[in-house]
């Protein structure tokens, strides 16, 4: 929410009440947009910063709580500040850009209902810059998106050649997106005990299809292109344990770093 203050000040000196009334903008009724091309983000326009109510224009205004309203003594001497929010409606993915919108700011002398006298008229433009962003969320197969679910642990207990688990990692983004991984051990499982060499082959896929994590560089393992839904892609991750031969008792584990980079 990002508050605007505008300053009320009278010519004649005479007391006054007087309201404040907002347009649509570019929108045909309240749900207002700021707009970039073909797309358009929502937003509205508020009288208090915890959203009490839409401010309206003055053919739409019925009550006091439709306007900023006030009032000005012929004593003050300092302008009267009048506060109003904008708000810019949660989880709206479009792609990046400078999305604006102008409406029209009117000052009325007078009260809601009664007769009144149109004092002064503002255009606002408001600007809403979005820039290419990527999120992941790594979590159960068929779960939705969890912004705060980024890691994932498997654990297969005792080995078992070909046992294999999944899950989804879902990816969520406003431009084209690529997906690399690179693992600490260079695609195998390592002894916990440093000092034990032998090692455990497993094999992972994105998808269906096989990755190869035994290089010294990440690794491109799937990619996107436009903006996704609020859910995200959805890809399917699936490690299966490879050939056993009887190693060393104890645990084997190996570390798997994803990274998400836009594209577009």
């Amino acid at each position: 929410v990002q508050s605007v203050t505008c300053n009320v000040t009278h010519d004649s000196g005479d007391a006054c009440d007087f309201f404040i009334t907002f347009s649509k903008g570019g929108a045909s009724d309240y749900n207002r947009k700021v707009t970039f091309a073909s797309d358009e983000l929502s937003y509205q326009i508020y009288d208090t910063a915890s959203k009490s109510n839409v401010l309206k224009g003055i053919d739409d205004a019925l009550t006091n709580s439709d306007v900023l309203e006030g009032s000005i003594l012929s004593t003050d001497s300092s302008p009267k500040q009048m506060t109003f929010y904008l708000s810019m409606n949660p989880q709206q993915i479009v792609p990046p850009g400078s999305y604006l919108d102008t409406f029209a700011v009117k000052i009325f002398e007078g009260t809601v209902g009664s007769t009144t006298t149109e004092s002064d008229l503002s255009n606002v433009t408001f600007t809403a810059n979005t820039s290419s962003e990527v999120q992941v969320s790594l979590v159960e197969t068929g779960s939705g998106f969890d912004e705060l679910d980024t890691n994932e642990s498997l654990d297969f207990g005792d080995l078992v050649e070909d046992e294999e688990q999944s899950f989804d990692m879902r990816v969520r983004s406003n431009a084209g997106y690529s997906v690399t991984m690179e693992s600490d051990n260079l695609g195998v499982m390592n002894h916990l005990d440093q000092g034990v060499l032998t090692t455990v082959s497993y094999e992972l896929e994105v998808d269906t299809l096989l990755k190869d994590l035994t290089t010294a560089m990440p690794v491109e393992v799937t990619t996107g292109s436009g903006s996704t839904n609020i859910s995200g892609d959805v890809h399917t991750i699936t490690i299966r344990i490879g050939a056993v031969n009887y190693p060393n008792a104890g645990g084997y584990a190996d570390n798997i770093v994803l990274s998400t980079t836009a594209t577009e």
